[in-house]
């Protein structure tokens, strides 16, 4: 990070691991498209109802933007 500073980057993007580092850095999230569909559309109504509650981690609520990336249709 300091590296890309003395350089004047002014855009960092890393894994999605971490958050917490990144939410105290004032960083945004940023959208990713993830799917998941099982082959058996039985499977699919069942993993329609558990995968929001899967949620990869509660700090991503803190982010100031999670609202705009994290959209539940």
């Amino acid at each position: 990070m300091t590296w890309a500073i003395a350089n004047g980057y002014k855009n960092f993007r890393s894994s999605g691991l971490n958050y917490d580092p990144k939410l105290h850095l004032r960083s945004r999230l940023d959208p990713i498209d993830l799917y998941v569909r099982h082959t058996s559309p039985v499977v699919n109504i069942v993993l329609a109802k558990i995968l929001p509650i899967l949620e990869p981690t509660p700090v991503l609520r803190r982010f100031p933007n999670f609202s705009e990336v994290w959209a539940r249709d």
